[in-house]
């Protein structure tokens, strides 16, 4: 949980690597994987967290600077009817950005996210993953299926924004503003 994350003392690892030199982008590619319990979420709202991240793949594309990398890659909405449907789960999702046999199927595991050694840019990847589990638990799956169908990505996206100012997710805004 983000909560849990506070404890860790993040900022002086992350600085400390980077005054011994490290880079994050260094040798091959290294991603930030961020694993969630799926005891955070009851089964029928993880489809509300995968329905939420593909209708506002175009933005987080765009504030996450998002490359398909190592094949990692959205849902496309055929996959997303038969995940819906129940014919997907537990299939072929090991390279999607929401992948549910993270970590023998113990986590979801949510592979959005460039690699960093900024701490704020971690600290917004981490609120903005809290923000998708809050804002998917505290929402209906009429409301996602719904905004699913009619594609109102601006709706979902000012919602979730509400919800993350609400909630002082400042760096998740932060990032979703293009800073960061």
């Amino acid at each position: 949980t983000l909560l849990s994350h506070r404890k860790l003392k993040w900022r002086k690892f992350l600085l400390k690597l980077q005054e011994l030199g490290f880079k994050s982008y260094s040798g091959c590619v290294c991603d930030v994987h961020i694993h969630i319990n799926k005891d955070a979420l009851p089964k029928r709202k993880w489809k509300n967290f995968l329905l939420l991240v593909h209708i506002l793949q175009g933005w987080l594309r765009r504030i996450t600077n998002f490359r398909e990398r190592h094949g990692s890659t959205f849902w496309t909405s055929e996959e997303i009817y038969e995940f819906l449907s129940g014919n997907i789960f537990g299939n072929n999702e090991r390279k999607k950005i929401v992948n549910f046999q993270g970590n023998h199927n113990n986590t979801v595991e949510f592979r959005l996210f460039r690699g960093t050694l900024k701490p704020e840019r971690l600290k917004a990847y981490l609120q903005l993953t809290d923000a998708f589990v809050e804002f998917s638990r505290q929402n209906s799956y009429a409301y996602f299926y719904k905004h699913f169908q009619d594609n109102l990505i601006e709706i979902t996206k000012q919602n979730l924004l509400s919800f993350a100012k609400r909630n002082g997710y400042q760096q998740f805004l932060k990032l979703a503003n293009g800073g960061c």
